[in-house]
């Protein structure tokens, strides 16, 4: 089944930390919908703008959110979020974050996260908060700082 014209409910579910702990991860029918929405208002846009995207990490089951380290309340939970790397030559984490930092495209959130990949997320149950933010290790606990549009320039 498709999300959208690029991004797959597979790719969505799939979880390699899922697979190695012999755990499902299928997404309950009732959140399609907002995977679906997710794809095609946020992602389909930065697919067309700068090339294929990879699904790093898509929904969650509440057990593998727990066995990630995802946070309690995590929108990957209800299918409204997806970390996503850019696979098109020459660009960047920086460039896909500064791609949904500038667009119109109703983002909930964004996460710059470890530098490794871009957290997005969309929520057809409240308007976007268009919230920016980065994630590092501090004292070996994640910590989330909120970025200007300057640190977000030099990303």
């Amino acid at each position: 089944m498709q999300l959208s014209p690029h991004f797959s409910y597979k790719e969505f579910i799939a979880s390699e930390t899922a697979a190695r702990h012999g755990i499902s991860n299928e997404m309950p029918g009732d959140l399609i919908t907002n995977a679906r929405a997710l794809c095609e208002n946020v992602l389909e846009p930065a697919r067309a703008e700068l090339g294929p995207l990879r699904i790093n990490s898509g929904y969650r089951s509440k057990l593998l959110n727990s066995l990630v380290g995802g946070a309690q309340h995590s929108q990957h939970i209800k299918g409204e979020a997806a970390d996503v790397i850019p696979l098109a030559p020459g660009v960047s984490i920086g460039d896909l974050f500064r791609f949904f930092y500038f667009s119109e495209f109703p983002y909930d959130q964004i996460i710059h996260e470890f530098g490794s990949w871009v957290h997005v997320s969309h929520s057809l149950s409240s308007p976007p908060r268009r919230s920016a933010l980065s994630a590092s290790k501090v004292g070996g606990k994640t910590t989330y700082f909120t970025l200007t549009e300057a640190q977000v320039k030099a990303l």
